[in-house]
């Protein structure tokens, strides 16, 4: 039997409940109790949701539906004013109108897309999933799949930068849940030589970690520690080495899970104990130097290093400079002291190196010029925490400065003759290679414009076999005699052929196309399309460029 449910009723036994309204008096409450639950269900779907009757009145018009096409249920009262509002385009309308009268038969589901403009114009892909009842309610599901691919992609998006971030890290990066491996990028599985497929969903602690660290992770993982620390992993094939982890609790697919971050700490201790030796051989180095090397605690303001060099040079005791820094200043000649000090202000202002040079006064009186070398090291926090520099005694280099600036007027007198000496030799010498150029350039010329053409014509002749091959020995030969001269001149001219050089000549010298024909016993077309060539070469195709005067340009 058919349901007594009017047109206006949403499936069997189902009173419509419009957007807003009330629900109707029913004397059976299970049925009341589902319409409240179907219509909180519709209200909450994160799709469209539409109803009308069999006379296009829409009877249902849920929130959804208002977010994606930008009107309110009360601007869409029917069907007619949905499809006029939706599909403003006529053509387009037509194709969904016809679309939407295909014969259907009653409660078969229908699967159809289109293209809807919202009200605030922007286009919008949605799908259509619509079943007809028996009764004439159609209802008509709306998914807006260009928002849903928008999210795909985004989605898809997001996993390849963490994909990408993940691998471009220089350390493992792992998540896992109590221990269980859920993830992690290439450079965790090469770090234990694993293979993906053999960690992802195991328990990884026994496989990772070495015995006597087992239990000091467990209890970090229930802490949640977030401090990094130090322990020993072990590798696939048993081994043990050192490892940093720094791990955080995170919320990850609906679960609470841990994201580490692991580094291989082998290569650090190698350069702890190569740092350890390093030091040694700088004591050593710093020991044997003829420079002094010095090292200053600039927070603290006093000296903390300083090579043994430091009493040869200045003749004072490194202690005393230990025990006050003051004897640094004490030692310096009192009409260098400002410039010397003003070397820390420097190297505090820009950060870079500052070199000085002063006057230092030894215990015996005797005075050394000293150039003094400081620049900053910085600690972590981008905050310099020493100066360091090297110091050289420079007295000879400054006595032999002296001398040189004693003699700078005979000094400088040579270097005036020199220059002019050099002078007057780039000039011979550009004028030789100029010369040298138009010889070449000159030989070359005539022996195109004057032999070539020749051997040509002799060419076109009916000439015996030994008389044809002796000329193809003579222009092979030519051809190897001017190729040495041609290949350091880049002018065009050299670009024509013998007959398009001899055609050029006589243009140079005057001559009409006619007149150049009867001399060289072709026709006037032939000059013509020699002409062409020449100009094309020449580059001045489409120029308003005369070719004689052109030629004229050119060596004779």
């Amino acid at each position: 039997m058919k349901s007594k449910s009017t047109k206006k009723g949403i499936g069997k036994n189902i009173p419509l409940i419009k957007k807003g309204q009330a629900l109707p008096k029913n004397p059976n409450m299970a049925s009341k109790d589902l319409g409240k639950w179907v219509f909180a269900a519709i209200e909450s779907a994160p799709f469209g949701v539409m109803v009308h009757d069999s006379e296009g009145k829409i009877l249902l018009f849920n929130s959804q539906l208002e977010t994606i096409s930008g009107y309110r249920k009360e601007e869409i009262p029917d069907t007619k004013t949905w499809i006029e509002k939706l599909y403003p385009d006529q053509d387009y309308r037509n194709l969904v109108i016809k679309d939407r009268n295909k014969m259907i038969q009653p409660d078969r589901l229908r699967i159809r897309k289109a293209i809807i403009t919202a009200k605030d114009g922007k286009k919008r892909s949605c799908e259509f999933s619509s079943i007809l009842s028996s009764s004439g309610i159609r209802t008509v599901f709306i998914k807006d799949t260009h928002t849903l691919r928008e999210t795909e992609e985004s989605l898809r998006e997001s996993e390849e930068r963490f994909r990408l971030l993940s691998e471009a890290a220089f350390e493992g990066i792992l998540i896992h849940k109590d221990g269980v491996i859920l993830q992690a990028n290439d450079q965790f599985f090469n770090m234990f030589g694993y293979k993906e497929q053999d960690l992802l969903g195991q328990q990884g602690i026994p496989m990772l970690i070495a015995p006597e660290s087992v239990n000091f992770i467990k209890k970090q993982i229930r802490d949640k520690a977030t401090e990094p620390y130090e322990i020993m992993g072990r590798k696939i094939d048993g081994t043990t080495f050192p490892i940093q982890i720094h791990a955080k609790s995170v919320q990850y697919q609906d679960n609470e899970v841990r994201v580490a971050a692991i580094k291989d700490l082998t290569n650090s201790r190698h350069a702890e104990s190569a740092l350890l030796e390093s030091e040694g051989r700088f004591r050593d180095m710093a020991a044997n130097i003829p420079e002094v090397f010095w090292l200053f605690d600039w927070p603290n303001q006093k000296v903390d290093y300083v090579s043994p060099a430091y009493e040869k040079i200045w003749g004072r005791r490194v202690e005393d400079l230990y025990e006050n820094y003051d004897e640094w200043a004490r030692s310096i000649h009192p009409e260098d002291l400002t410039n010397a000090q003003s070397s820390f202000d420097n190297i505090l202002k820009t950060g870079g190196g500052e070199t000085r040079e002063y006057r230092i006064i030894r215990p015996d009186g005797s005075v050394r010029w000293i150039s003094d070398r400081g620049f900053a090291i910085y600690n972590k926090k981008g905050k310099i925490k020493r100066i360091a520099g090297i110091a050289a005694d420079i007295t000879k280099r400054k006595e032999i400065q002296r001398k040189l600036d004693e003699n700078e007027q005979e000094l400088r007198s040579h270097a005036k003759n020199l220059r002019e000496v050099n002078t007057a030799l780039k000039v011979l010498i550009e004028q030789r290679e100029a010369e040298r150029d138009e010889l070449k350039q000159n030989l070359m010329m005539n022996v195109k414009k004057r032999i070539f053409p020749y051997i040509e014509r002799m060419e076109s002749k009916h000439l015996d076999e030994d008389t044809k091959l002796l000329v193809t020995i003579i222009k092979s030969n030519l051809d190897d005699i001017i190729a040495p001269l041609s290949s350091n001149l880049s002018s065009k001219y050299f670009e024509l052929t013998p007959s398009e050089i001899q055609t050029a000549d006589l243009i140079k010298q005057g001559k009409t196309s006619k007149e150049i024909a009867t001399l060289l016993h072709v026709s006037p077309k032939a000059i013509s399309f020699h002409r062409g060539n020449i100009r094309k070469k020449l580059g001045l195709n489409n120029r308003k460029i005369n070719l004689r005067t052109y030629l004229q340009s050119f060596p004779k």
